[in-house]
């Protein structure tokens, strides 16, 4: 079976591909994989932050620029010579234009034979799903092999992103095979000290981490439904 490389999208900040980024990563940490978290925002590392500090032995966290052709060669070195036969989380930095790059990215991954899985982000806006249109024309979508979309449900519930369920970009996609799934939301004050112990949040939802009993059963449960949905991807 080949190793994957899911790239983290939204094509824009604040709508959620940090944390989607920990939430795919912390899943596969728990489930054995070797597994490297590459975070591409150098100005606010918290993915990397996050997973440097991880205690399981079977995740690296690696810091990428990816703000020229040279970043995206620093990083495919990085991927023959230090995390080969892993899968790979790479958390995209905002507003980043994946166009120039998307023929090097396929022809590294299937020399490297890494399954390219595409999970974006969306909110509830039209700006979310024309950017994703945008990706599916000629951006990362473009090329991979498996196409993801997440309802981030810090927006809203399942039923309140009606201008995804009725786009047309929703129909293209899903006809061409694409998935997608619906990620539960969780109270601010959770997340605020969740991140605040730097380390995975499985880690951090553990008793005696510093978390509150109530903050650390209530990220217990919402990392529960997490699980589920994106064990229906199978990733």
């Amino acid at each position: 079976m080949s190793n994957k490389f899911i790239a983290v999208d939204g094509g824009k900040g604040g709508v959620g591909k940090s944390t989607l980024s920990i939430l795919i990563s912390d899943y596969l940490m728990r489930n054995g994989e070797d597994l490297a978290v590459v975070d591409a925002d150098k100005t606010n590392p918290d993915v990397a932050r996050l997973f440097n500090n991880a205690e399981a032995e079977n995740v690296t966290a690696i810091l990428a620029g990816l703000q020229s052709a040279q970043g995206f060669v620093e990083l495919y070195d990085v991927m023959e010579k230090e995390i080969d036969g892993h899968d790979i989380v790479l958390s995209l930095p905002a507003t980043l234009d994946m166009r120039p790059y998307v023929a090097d990215i396929a022809e590294v991954c299937k020399e490297m034979d890494l399954e390219i899985v595409h999970v974006f982000v969306i909110n509830r806006q039209w700006d979310s799903i024309n950017l994703l249109k945008e990706s599916m024309e000629n951006g990362l979508a473009s090329i991979a092999d498996r196409k993801v979309v997440v309802r981030n449900g810090f927006f809203g519930d399942h039923d309140d992103f009606s201008r995804w369920d009725s786009s047309k970009t929703r129909s293209a996609f899903l006809e061409s095979g694409g998935e997608e799934i619906h990620i539960p939301g969780i109270l601010d004050i959770t997340m605020d000290a969740v991140l605040e112990l730097n380390k995975p949040f499985s880690e951090a939802a553990v008793r005696g981490a510093g978390l509150s009993i109530g903050i650390g059963v209530q990220t217990k449960n919402w990392l529960k439904g997490v699980d589920e949905r994106l064990a229906s991807l199978e990733l």
